[in-house]
């Protein structure tokens, strides 16, 4: 092997044309002023290693023992691979393996394992992990992995923690870094992690222990971060029964101390958006924790309110969809109901929650149209989209349910049908402004450096690029203008490859192929 010393950075069509790139994201001036689509920068890594053999790649290390692969890691961007479905059976998992078809978008190059690092890569990439993906104000109850540094002193003696943590550290890491061998050790760590679950179920003691919860949150993390296709959903959806089973199991103990009123939220918020989805109401043991909950949490924080609605749409889902609710005018009279408390809780947002909006005197493409939102944090973005996204579900009912009637002569419901359509539109636009945030773009546009003084970055893009996903789904069928859908189809890539989430390539291909999502 022979290593070469430093070597440009620049993009591949500014290195052929031996000119000076100015490595801007995610195309370089030169290329954007030519029409060319840029390259990027992924192959900096490759081209520094020649004449790579097989003990470059960490052959003799000892790694621990790696899941059946469908192609040699060579060939690793287009593989079948081993993917476990987990079901609950009684109190503990069931798990089935199925051979999906999968395309990691992120891994364009397998880069070997420096000598070297094969032990310590667990930490490292646990390190990378917690700084790259984690919320990082540890004293406020917000609901996702707030509560993880602080305990992870304990994943050197709990096996469940441990082996979960390593899947999806290794996996974020992998993705990020793009090492085809760290992600096959990734899987294998899940495999471990599943089994230790599968064991902690079987006692109601083990099963209501911290460490079981959050290795299942993380569980359910591992499948957004390296999902294939739609049915990957399905799988996050398994975790999320066992969430449910384990909270009724803790009871009102879940409220104290505070990292487990942390975790308590975290598990509220994945079962809420996984009850949207599937249009199925908040289970009734929920809502009595919830009302418990209720006692320790700010009741008067935005994002608690939105809960509460979300709670009432999901009911609402499942009522329609079992035709509880038949007729049309009631279906829609509640859909406006509930759009209502929605557009009251976004006029009563307290201050510290509005958001600037910044026009700009030319297009950008950073930007869609001539404007942008900037929120004071990436958490009160995460907030508003999901209120936005709420109402747009309620809105693509509105206008399911008056298709016909907009083309006939009742003029009242067709200037219902209308109103819904505009809104529609109002929500997606809004919801691109929010993109240049979610996609760290804000420093590169001019025109918000006056405002960036209030900006607080407490939460890493790449943890707020999760949250992001769910509005976008949801947006897939329902953008009129091609011109926005590619848009969107190109920061929604560029969130997938920047953090490693390749649930950010299923929702592209929906939005591209104009998909309504369902599972």
């Amino acid at each position: 092997m022979v290593r070469h010393g430093m070597l440009s950075r620049g993009c591949e069509n500014c290195r052929k044309r031996k000119i000076k790139c100015d490595q801007a994201r995610p195309d370089c001036s030169q290329c954007l002023k030519g029409g060319w689509k840029c390259p990027q920068y992924g192959d900096t890594l490759e081209r520094i290693f020649q004449r790579r053999g097989p003990s470059d790649f960490g052959e003799g290390q000892n790694l621990a023992p790696l899941m059946p692969m469908g192609r040699s890691s060579s060939s690793f961007p287009k593989q079948s691979r081993l993917s476990s479905t987990n079901y609950i059976c009684g109190s503990s998992f069931v798990t089935k393996t199925t051979t999906v078809s999968s395309e990691h978008h992120d891994l364009s190059f397998c880069a070997p394992l420096e000598r070297g690092i094969i032990h310590p890569i667990n930490s490292r990439a646990i390190e990378f992990f917690l700084a790259s993906q984690i919320f990082h104000q540890p004293d406020i109850i917000r609901g996702y992995y707030e509560y993880l540094p602080a305990l992870t002193r304990y994943a050197t003696v709990d096996k469940r923690l441990f082996n979960s943590l390593s899947a999806v550290a290794l996996a974020a890491y992998a993705y990020n870094f793009r090492h085809a061998t760290i992600l096959k050790k990734a899987r294998w760590y899940y495999g471990q992690a599943l089994q230790c679950v599968n064991n902690a179920l079987s006692s109601i003691n083990e099963s209501v222990q911290d460490s079981t919860i959050i290795s299942i949150l993380l569980l359910s993390t591992f499948e957004n971060m390296t999902c294939d296709d739609r049915k990957s959903f399905r799988n996050t959806e398994a975790h999320m029964i066992g969430v449910m089973a384990i909270l009724n199991m803790r009871g009102r103990s879940q409220f104290e101390p505070r990292h487990r009123l942390q975790i308590f939220q975290h598990m509220c918020t994945c079962l809420h958006l996984s009850s949207l989805i599937h249009s199925i109401r908040i289970p009734r043991q929920l809502r009595i924790l919830r009302a418990h909950a209720a006692e320790f949490l700010d009741t008067d924080d935005p994002a608690w309110k939105l809960s509460g609605i979300m709670a009432k749409l999901a009911k609402f889902r499942e009522d329609v969809k079992t035709k509880v609710i038949r007729n049309r005018s009631d279906i829609v009279q509640s859909a406006l109901e509930i759009d209502q408390d929605l557009t009251l809780l976004e006029d009563q947002m307290p201050y510290q929650w509005h958001f600037q909006t910044v026009s700009l005197p030319t297009k950008c493409h950073l930007v869609f149209d001539t404007y942008y939102h900037i929120y004071p944090d990436l958490w009160v973005a995460c907030t508003w989209n999901n209120l936005r996204t709420c109402r747009l579900l309620l809105h693509k009912e509105i206008c399911k349910q008056l298709l016909k009637v907009s083309h006939t002569g009742f003029v009242a419901e067709g200037s219902v049908y209308q109103n819904s359509k505009m809104i529609l539109q109002q929500i997606i636009d809004e919801i691109c402004a929010t993109i240049p945030q979610f996609c760290d773009n804000l420093s590169s546009l001019a025109d918000s450096k006056a405002h960036l003084a209030k900006y607080r970055n407490t939460i890493p893009a790449n943890a707020a690029g999760y949250f992001l996903m769910w509005p976008l789904l949801n947006m897939s069928s329902i953008i009129d203008s091609e011109i926005q859908r590619e848009w969107v189809v190109h920061w929604t890539c560029y969130i997938g490859r920047k953090s490693g989430i390749q649930q950010a390539f299923v929702v592209a291909d929906l939005l591209r192929t104009k998909q309504e999502f369902t599972i």
